[in-house]
């Protein structure tokens, strides 16, 4: 292999020369009787890899085509740290565009990346959105999506739930999680008054939604090992239903909420620790009154597999 590519053993270069007889070239003269043809094409295989999901973004929305994908409205005041923001979307004409921040909203970020346009008037945006950024990211992505299962039945003993097959009504009132995973079926819905916590888990959920309402205490932390190091809620990509990330100011998430085809509605808590989270969903909505600070590190959220591939460079 030369040129640009050299020594990189990612790249492939095909070389095919050949001779061809001609028929009518050679009343030309006798140097026309054969003409030498070479072609050239490069490949690139490119390895699986693992790392932070969209470029390492704290706050994600995947929609690629629909306005206000990430829409930031009412009074919410979010304060993103370690990511930026990255709205996916290249819708870029009319009153709305991919990202939207209207009403006495604001948003801080160490960068905000839109694929399409942006519209903010009367909110706060620090820095303004860097429109066209791109690249996209294909919907759905290319990733190795993670696949939890549960093999038995978990246990509801006086509000004490061990991991495995549970329904989404079990998780109401003042329960505590132990560690593992839990495979949810159905709806969960955490109330006003609700304190759920668990330390190490995941949860999976398979077919229904989260609500989780103001007033809720929750203080949930992934799993530190293993397969799904740092992978706190997930929904499929089959699983559409709506997440609503919602609480009181002593409410604590840590690890990644990771729903790629939801709309998930962030609302503030006034928690100071706040998300120590990665938030991804296909369209983000950001609202309500109070504040949330979203604290992104990659050590603390899950990395995903990007499977090998190969691609033409040349």
């Amino acid at each position: 292999l030369n040129g640009p590519y050299a020594n990189n053993l990612e790249y492939i270069q095909v070389i095919i020369r050949s001779t061809v007889d001609t028929y009518f070239a050679s009343i030309l003269g006798p140097n026309f009787d054969q003409l030498n043809n070479c072609v050239e094409a490069i490949a690139r295989a490119k390895l699986s890899v693992t790392g932070p999901i969209a470029f390492g973004n704290a706050l994600v929305s995947l929609n690629p085509h629909d306005c206000r994908s990430f829409w930031a409205h009412g009074n919410s005041d979010t304060i993103v740290e370690g990511g930026g923001v990255f709205v996916n979307s290249d819708c870029a004409s009319g009153a709305f565009q991919a990202f939207d921040l209207s009403g006495h909203a604001s948003l801080t970020a160490p960068s905000i990346c839109v694929v399409g346009g942006a519209t903010y008037g009367a909110g706060d945006v620090t820095p303004p959105p860097d429109t066209g950024c791109g690249p996209p990211i294909p919907y759905p992505p290319q990733y190795i999506w993670p696949e939890p299962s549960c093999d038995h039945t978990g246990t509801n003993s006086g509000g004490v739930i061990t991991p495995g097959n549970i329904p989404g009504s079990w998780i109401i009132g003042d329960v505590t999680l132990q560690s593992g995973i839990y495979c949810i079926s159905g709806d969960v819905n955490a109330n006003a008054g609700n304190h759920i916590t668990g330390t190490g888990v995941l949860l999976y959920l398979i077919n229904g939604g989260l609500h989780i309402n103001g007033g809720a205490l929750l203080n949930l932390s992934a799993q530190t090992t293993g397969d799904f190091k740092g992978l706190l809620i997930y929904l499929p990509i089959t699983n559409s239903s709506i997440v609503i990330l919602n609480g009181n100011a002593n409410t604590t998430f840590t690890g990644t909420i990771l729903a790629p085809a939801s709309e998930v509605q962030v609302n503030g808590t006034d928690s100071v620790y706040g998300y120590h989270s990665q938030i991804i969903g296909y369209d983000i909505d950001i609202s309500g009154t109070g504040m949330a600070n979203i604290h992104y590190s990659d050590e603390l959220n899950f990395d995903i597999t990007i499977p090998p591939s190969i691609e033409l460079a040349k």
